[in-house]
């Protein structure tokens, strides 16, 4: 009986996953031809704060013998990923020490909104976060402080998005820092599961963000994220979720507002 409930529920979310349309966001993000080699960007290939971010997204697959995830992301390898590249600037005025307060507010991840392509509205991306004491997921503290994120530390924290019925631990870990710049990777420690199904091994969902100065307070933002999905993650035509997600840290960490339903 179990094992028939178990299929009857797969089968049922894989219809839902599968009939979402792929619908990118309402403003249309410029898109760029190819995906850059590294992960510096010269100045002028950013859009212009106010102007739609840049984006890509392929599969790694497809470009084995063209792309490779650059060694500055951290990642070991993409080959089966997903991955979403998104390039935009925005407006700083307190420097580094700024940036680095922004990723390190894991609190204020439940204000961010991204657009569903299966509801076809803005909704809520991220339902609860909280930063940690080391890596137990029963010791929630406050939010990390800028001067937390310097290089050699990781950081853990914990959040529950609207695709996993639990709580999610992920990890930062800080890759480099300076006057002028920042960057740091993102991925997943424990599983992803809807219900009883696991959507994303532990690994499997990374980001690596790569912010700096671009001339004055106008600073750049780079990402590149990588979701190797599983089961019925892997059903379905998916890129749109993918890249409006992207979109959405982009624009928390820009503080380009957008009201959630």
């Amino acid at each position: 009986m179990t094992t028939i409930l178990r299929r009857l529920v797969e089968i049922a979310l894989a219809i839902a996953m599968a009939s979402a349309a792929v619908a990118q966001e309402q403003t249309q993000p410029a898109g760029l031809a190819m995906p850059p080699a590294g992960c510096t960007v010269a100045p002028a290939l950013y859009p212009l704060p106010g102007e739609p971010p840049k984006t890509q997204l392929w599969a790694a697959a497809t470009r084995a013998s063209a792309w490779r995830p650059p060694a500055c992301t951290g990642w070991q390898d993409a080959v089966d990923a997903i991955v979403v590249l998104v390039m935009g600037s925005f407006h700083v005025s307190g420097g580094v020490d700024d940036v680095a307060h922004r990723f390190g507010a894991i609190s204020s991840l439940v204000r961010m909104c991204y657009w569903s392509t299966t509801e076809r509205r803005w909704e809520a991306l991220v339902e609860s976060g909280a930063a940690l004491q080391g890596r137990d997921a029963d010791r929630p503290r406050r939010d990390f402080e800028a001067a937390e994120l310097v290089p050699g530390h990781d950081l853990y924290f914990v959040q529950r998005d609207n695709r996993s019925s639990a709580p999610v631990l992920y990890r930062m870990r800080i890759l480099e820092r300076g006057t002028d710049r920042i960057a740091l990777e993102v991925a997943n420690v424990s599983p992803v599961k809807r219900l009883f199904l696991t959507l994303f091994e532990p690994g499997a969902l990374q980001a690596s963000y790569f912010v700096q100065r671009l001339d004055g307070d106008r600073w750049g933002f780079l990402s590149l994220s990588a979701a190797h999905p599983r089961g019925l993650a892997a059903i379905g035509d998916h890129e749109g979720s993918y890249l409006n997600r992207a979109l959405a840290m982009y624009r928390h960490i820009a503080e380009l507002p957008v009201r959630c339903r």
